[in-house]
């Protein structure tokens, strides 16, 4: 193999080979396979770098046009020895080149971190949904509605749990219902700078007990809103007896307060912390819930 320049029509077979790949999400190819595509040899750089299959097309890199304009982007690139070799091509990677993240540091944290950074990830989702609903009235539906009520909730339930976790690391297992984890919350975090509210605080069985009473006629499965919000149905496929109700804006202020409860007790937490470290190590006792 011998360094030559390149031009755009040297790998149009490619472009027309991937373009009629349009099918698949991701396939892999060796080199051998894409020189004979190509009907002819690779440069020597692609044997040896990377960079050669670059996302970024330009006048030095016609051969990423071949790719780019076929709608896949190269994922990932082994070099099995100086000739031979496969890339993995991914549709859509063309679209936000070099832009990715991974989970490595992330899992790192503690558990409840990365519980309360999930609850956020899922309030800041059903934020930019409800926006983008209230933005295009056209594309609301419930379906779509449905999703940001369910990463709502779900954020709730995650928070609860991180602080939950946070107090008693070694707790095997928590609830889903946000009406049991929120008592043990309070039960643990007993100041009012604590105390936050949401539509989810007292479940209908809450209500049952409290008046004796079934206060609502509703499927079974409707007691438990996050299957409400993914299925709309049970496993029979009975639809629901209540009326589900989505407005983006009022939504959408749920949300923002969310997100501000989730941030302010996250800092009252932090700022416990650091006080029960100075209160030990000074050799004092303090109230872990005080403010």
């Amino acid at each position: 193999m011998s360094a030559r320049p390149s031009t755009p029509d040297e790998y149009e077979a490619l472009r027309v080979y991937l373009a009629g790949q349009r099918q698949r999400f991701s396939l892999r190819l060796t080199f051998e396979e894409i020189e004979a595509i190509l009907g002819h040899t690779l440069p020597d750089e692609a044997y040896t770098s990377c960079g050669w299959w670059t996302n970024e097309a330009d006048s030095t890199t016609p051969q990423s046009g071949a790719w780019l304009d076929a709608g896949f982007g190269v994922d990932a690139v082994a070099h099995q020895s100086g000739t031979s070799g496969w890339v993995g091509f991914v549709q859509g990677l063309q679209r936000w080149p070099r832009l990715a993240v991974d989970s490595k540091e992330f899992a790192q944290k503690g558990v409840d971190e990365r519980l309360r950074e999930l609850a956020l990830g899922y309030v800041q989702s059903a934020k930019l949904l409800c926006v983008s609903l209230g933005e295009r009235p056209n594309e609301l539906s419930w379906p779509r509605a449905s999703v940001a009520c369910f990463c709502y909730r779900h954020a709730i339930e995650l928070f609860l749990k991180s602080c939950i976790l946070h107090r008693m690391p070694t707790i095997e297992r928590c609830s889903h219902d946000i009406s049991t984890l929120r008592k043990e919350f309070l039960r643990m975090y007993t100041h009012a700078d604590f105390y936050f509210e949401t539509p989810y605080d007292i479940s209908l069985d809450d209500l049952d007990e409290l008046f004796g009473v079934q206060v609502a006629l509703v499927e079974d499965f409707e007691r438990k809103p996050d299957q409400v919000f993914r299925y709309l149905s049970d496993k029979k496929g009975r639809s629901p007896r209540g009326l589900y109700f989505f407005a983006p804006g009022s939504w959408l202020s749920l949300c923002e307060r969310l997100e501000a409860d989730i941030n302010r007790i996250w800092v009252k937490i932090s700022d416990l912390d650091r006080s029960a470290e100075a209160t030990a190590a000074a050799g004092g006792v303090r109230n872990a819930d005080s403010p």
